[in-house]
């Protein structure tokens, strides 16, 4: 390809821009666009690497999600506060004991993500806490807060799972 200098930047001819895009084209942006896409020519090596580096990222990606998503061991459905009301007051088996076990490990677990995802947010603003707002109630509060109130709720649903556990195993 012919290049002409225009200031700093190097513009390819009118015949490389007709053999790129295969009609004449004209204008500053179309020349430069070309000299991008000529300039990207020179580096396919690199490309190739950062090409090859998203797809090992992609498929390292999809087998998390894949583990992540897993289906638990134990199958349940989810029920309702009112369902497990009454389940809780009719309990009588083994297996209604386990279910309501079920679906206390699940609440834990779902809780015990929110305090994961809280205490990040409150490291992220103790490093740099100039970056967000100080009227009170601070990001670092509100976030401290409620990692302190999903650490609870994990505990108490925890303590919970582990009495009926011990309600099914006490009733085998």
């Amino acid at each position: 390809m012919n290049f002409r200098l225009d200031g700093n930047l190097a513009f390819p001819d009118e015949s490389d821009t007709q053999r790129l895009f295969g009609t004449r084209v004209t204008g500053f942006y179309a020349r430069r666009l070309t000299g991008c896409i000529r300039n990207l020519e020179g580096h396919k090596s690199v490309l190739g690497s950062i090409s090859k580096l998203v797809r090992v990222f992609g498929l390292l990606l999809a087998i998390v999600q894949a583990t992540a998503f897993a289906q638990p061991a134990v199958q349940y459905h989810k029920l309702s506060k009112k369902q497990l009301k009454a389940l809780i007051a009719s309990a009588k088996t083994p297996a209604d004991h386990e279910a309501i076990a079920a679906y206390y490990h699940a609440e834990a677990q779902h809780d015990w993500a929110k305090y994961r995802k809280e205490e990040a947010a409150l490291a992220a603003y103790y490093r740099n806490p100039l970056g967000y707002s100080s009227k009170y109630p601070t990001v670092g509060d509100i976030d401290r807060n409620l990692a302190e109130s999903y650490e609870m709720s994990a505990e108490k649903e925890a303590a919970m799972e582990a009495t009926q556990e011990k309600l099914a195993h006490k009733g085998k």
